[in-house]
């Protein structure tokens, strides 16, 4: 529902969207945009909060003020809007200079704030000359003169080329230019590195992995001055990711406000009272979807039978009909209930499933990760090993929704979690390692796949993963590396990447067991190598004969495993001695 409301004197344009007596939500829009950059995010997350919006002043359908502003005084228009609409306390939400307005809300009038979702925005935003500058232009040669310089930094250029770009240029060029100068003004003297440290509330800090405005350095300096703040990175989005990666955006604001523990049984008692009201919470807790419905149908199939008796023929088949759409209301209403109860559930079973890999690679250790992993299914009935590869295109819900069903399918247990623009996989059980991997890489986007080395159980994730990770990181100095690639198959590229986990593999699992092997066998397979590989001319240079020096090298491939006739294996082999040359003359290597 839109409407007008008179603050600070300015009629302002406002938007509420969902149930009365929901924990409400104040969302705030960029420079140059209006209350429907948030359009894609409201249908969502009206489900579950009240979601108020504004056009700033001078945006939108709001008046232009007859003055200059401040960030202050954007704040007091936020609180008055709050003040307008009823609502005490919200989450406060807001992106780009909106996002340091719902700050500048938080160190003013800190009771009334929940929580902060801070997108694409910052503490600062220097140097103050560009923003005066900028409002001189506007102001001079209108919004257009500033437009594609503006809508760069917004967006991907494939983006912008779409409807909803297009629809984004449309929005920026009917702002109003003593509106947009204006507020270019208050951010030239906005800086919130004194008051923001201080706020005391939960803050969400979102950026878009390819912001030139506010790039991840400035988000998680953000993130640092707020006492209470998490991070996520919205992988291929510039500044404004609510438009180009919408369901990325709601996906993170869902999970940040799906309750924590302590919420959880509020939360519960919420959903149970909808749903039966002020029954006996025993006899509520043992009522079924389909039980519910069972009711619903017994109900009405037994006032349709009497009816009649009571009413008499002539007024029997309007109640009739007035039940069937009574019946209907029910229905949907009983579905809508189980259905935010499901999606409650489902949001925090995902937090709680990247929380749970989050400390699996951490290597926390204090019995919490095995307790949180087994309320997600997990049970330690096999072997497990990590798998790192690029996130696919399609939404994140969808690519860990389909690593579970292969999981599933194929027997194993699956723990998902997106870290960045990085799909991590935890998978276990008996078939972990087999073949089955071979579809599971098919959810992956394009670029390497690697899965790290089997291990025992949970607890010794970490060195899969640490393997994992490092191979991932290497993995393109393979050219023709397969897909997926096993860490252990990287040991060359992770050497000369700097990890020294592989390093010391190849020294002390490769060259240490050549050693032992005896000089001779050593010195042939480096004489070999360098002679180009040919047993021939290997031969002449040792003056033996050419089944000799197969005799070594075959007894090289008995003690490391690896093939010296074989390209790949005679790269790994040739990077080990090395190594292991430069560990006994003392390198720090």
């Amino acid at each position: 529902m839109t409407s007008f409301v008179e603050i600070c004197g300015l009629a302002t344009h406002i938007a509420v969207d969902g149930p009365p007596g929901a924990p409400a939500l104040l969302l705030m829009h960029s420079l140059g945009t209006n209350l429907h950059l948030w359009d894609a995010q409201v249908d969502s997350l009206a489900r579950g909060f009240r979601v108020v919006r504004f056009d700033m002043r001078g945006h939108g359908l709001t008046e232009v003020g007859a003055g200059p502003c401040t960030l202050d005084d954007l704040a007091a228009d936020a609180l008055a809007v709050l003040d307008a609409c009823g609502i005490t306390v919200a989450h406060v939400g807001g992106i780009s200079i909106g996002g340091m307005i719902a700050q500048a809300v938080a160190a003013r009038a800190p009771d009334r704030v929940a929580s902060l979702i801070l997108c694409d925005t910052a503490l600062a935003l220097p140097p103050p000359e560009m923003w005066r500058t900028r409002a001189a232009t506007v102001r001079a040669e209108g919004v257009a003169a500033i437009a594609d310089a503006t809508l760069a930094r917004w967006v991907t250029p494939a983006y912008l080329a779409t409807p909803g770009g297009r629809g984004l240029r449309a929005m920026l060029l009917r702002t109003h230019p003593s509106g947009y100068a204006a507020a270019a003004e208050a951010l030239a003297t906005a800086d919130l590195s004194q008051t923001t440290p201080k706020i005391g509330a939960p803050a969400l800090v979102i950026v878009g992995e390819l912001d030139p405005s506010t790039p991840i350095a400035v988000a998680e300096a953000l993130q640092k001055a707020l006492p209470k703040a998490q991070l996520a990175v919205i992988p291929r989005a510039a500044h404004i990711p609510l438009v180009e990666h919408p369901e990325a955006v709601t996906t993170a604001i869902h999970a940040f406000l799906t309750p924590a523990d302590a919420d959880l049984a509020a939360a519960g008692a919420r959903v149970r009272a909808e749903v039966f009201g002020a029954a006996p919470r025993a006899f509520a807790g043992r009522i079924s979807l389909q039980r519910t419905v069972a009711m619903v149908r017994l109900s009405i199939e037994v006032v349709e039978e009497n009816v009649v008796d009571v009413l008499g023929e002539t007024d029997a088949q309007s109640a009739i009909a007035a039940i069937t759409r009574y019946g209907r209301e029910v229905a949907f209403a009983t579905a809508e209930i189980y259905a935010r109860a499901a999606e409650m559930r489902g949001a925090w079973d995902a937090r709680l499933e990247a929380l749970v890999v989050d400390s699996v690679l951490r290597g926390d250790s204090d019995g919490t990760v095995e307790s949180r992993a087994s309320a997600l299914g997990w049970t330690d009935d096999g072997r497990v090993l990590t798998v790192v590869g690029p996130m696919p295109d399609a939404p994140h819900h969808d690519a860990t929704d389909d690593v579970r069903r292969i999981a599933h399918d194929a027997g194993l247990r699956a723990l998902c979690a997106v870290q960045g623009d990085r799909l991590v996989v935890i998978v276990g059980g008996p078939g972990a390692g087999d073949a089955s991997l071979a579809e599971l890489t098919e959810v992956f986007g394009e670029g390497p796949v690697v899965v790290g080395p089997l291990v025992e159980d949970l607890v010794d994730v970490p060195h899969s993963a640490a393997a994992a990770f490092a191979g991932y990181w290497a993995a393109r100095g393979w050219v023709e590396a397969p897909r997926p690639v096993n860490a252990d198959d990287l040991l060359p590229e992770r050497a000369l990447n700097g990890d020294e986990q592989a390093l010391a593999h190849l020294v002390e699992e490769i060259h240490g067991p050549l050693v032992d092997a005896g000089a001779v066998v050593i010195d042939t397979l480096q004489e070999y190598f360098d002679r180009g590989s040919s047993l021939e001319a290997t031969a002449r240079a040792l003056f033996v004969h050419a089944n000799t020096v197969r005799y070594r090298l075959r007894r090289a491939h008995e003690v490391t495993g690896l093939n010296p006739s074989d390209p790949r294996d005679a790269y790994t082999l040739r990077v080990a001695l090395t190594a292991g040359r430069l560990r006994d003359a003392g390198s720090n290597l």
